[in-house]
């Protein structure tokens, strides 16, 4: 009864109200284990689930890190015949896909990944806690 009324009271603001509450900023918290499952399932596409793992792992700072060949095992596939895990072979191109459409930022690699700020708030540590990965980058480079 009381979804029924709220959405007669939402669906009945004016023109110039409803775009004031799209100028808002909403936001909720999130559960990573929520995420984390999400990126073992294998009926999501591999870039989808490669974001499930960011967003089930990152910390304050966005970045969310991995050993090397986690990310791989973590998005493998199952061969329901013979019970062999794949790792996932293109996660190169995956990451890049979850970056183009907007989920990762750029710098994303298979040992950190980039959870944009504008997307997330909070997690483990410090916001301004420095990334091993691209600290180590940064100093190579």
């Amino acid at each position: 009864m009381w979804a029924v009324a709220l959405r007669s009271v939402l669906c009945c603001e004016t023109e110039g109200a409803r775009a004031n509450v799209a100028r808002v900023a909403r936001w909720g918290k999130h559960y990573h284990s929520a995420w984390r499952d999400r990126a073992h399932d294998q009926r999501l596409d591999q870039w989808l689930r490669v974001t499930a793992a960011a967003y089930g792992g990152h910390r304050a700072n966005g970045h969310a890190l991995f050993e090397r060949g986690e990310l791989a095992r973590i998005t493998s596939t199952l061969n329901l015949t013979t019970g062999e895990l794949t790792p996932n072979r293109n996660l190169s191109r995956h990451i890049a896909q979850a970056v183009d459409l907007g989920f990762l930022v750029k710098r994303s690699n298979s040992r950190c990944l980039i959870v944009p700020g504008h997307a997330v708030d909070g997690g483990l540590g410090d916001r301004e806690e420095e990334c091993p990965v691209h600290r180590l980058w940064s100093d190579t480079a």
